[in-house]
């Protein structure tokens, strides 16, 4: 599951929107939504987890999504 599908679920119009929420910077967002990040801070995962109202692991898993994704389009 892509981060932007989570934050439209929760109501979030843009990642703008869920970076001021989340007190975490946009290029961040769009860094994990891309696969670019493959892990991210502990202190970061729980700050996105509270604004979107699930659980760190939900945010584990659309990171793991993402980079699968990334890594498929990389590899054909």
């Amino acid at each position: 599951m892509k981060l932007s599908y989570l934050a439209s679920k929760k109501g979030f119009t843009s990642m703008y929107q869920l970076s001021r929420k989340a007190k975490v910077g946009v290029s961040t967002l769009s860094e994990i939504e891309n696969g670019k990040r493959m892990y991210i801070r502990l202190s970061t995962a729980i700050k996105i987890a509270h604004a979107l109202n699930v659980s760190v692991e939900q945010i584990n898993l659309c990171i793991g999504d993402a980079v699968e994704d990334e890594n498929k389009k990389n590899y054909y």
